[in-house]
């Protein structure tokens, strides 16, 4: 990777991290929290990283695991996506997989578990949920 290159890449992550900035300050100020599960009222495989993130930068890590098991991989995102093009093809499809089935066999083991507080299928506690019931009831409970 040439020098002004890797100056483009560090430049984007630096982009990146503002966006991602601004999404936190919007879902703080709006207290929406994860935007899929404020809708849907199903939690996402990245549910409670934002929170696990936020222990994880104040060194409380106990808390930051117990809201994501996955943040440690979290700061590996930054280099890896620094030298990606350094990596060969086989090699890149591979960690792909690898971090896709990292989320969605911890997502699966968090559902199961029934005892996770982030994680949960409550459809009736999202937006959509909530505006079916107001519609049946304003109905009578028929449709």
């Amino acid at each position: 990777m040439n020098r002004k290159s890797f100056f483009e890449k560090l430049k984007e992550v630096i982009v990146l991290l503002a966006a991602i900035g601004i999404v936190l300050l919007f879902l703080s100020v709006t207290h929406i929290g994860c935007p899929i599960k404020w809708v849907t009222g199903i939690s996402c495989p990245g549910c409670g990283m934002t929170r696990a993130l936020w222990s994880a930068v104040r060194f409380r890590f106990g808390e930051a695991f117990r809201f994501h098991p996955l943040v440690w991989m979290v700061p590996l995102f930054f280099p890896l996506y620094l030298f990606w093009e350094r990596i060969p093809g086989k090699v890149r499809k591979g960690v792909l997989w690898v971090i896709i089935l990292a989320f969605l066999l911890t997502y699966l083991i968090r559902l199961c578990s029934g005892g996770d507080p982030v994680v949960g299928i409550r459809p009736y506690e999202g937006v959509i949920g909530r505006m079916f019931q107001k519609i049946c009831d304003n109905h009578g409970g028929r449709l």
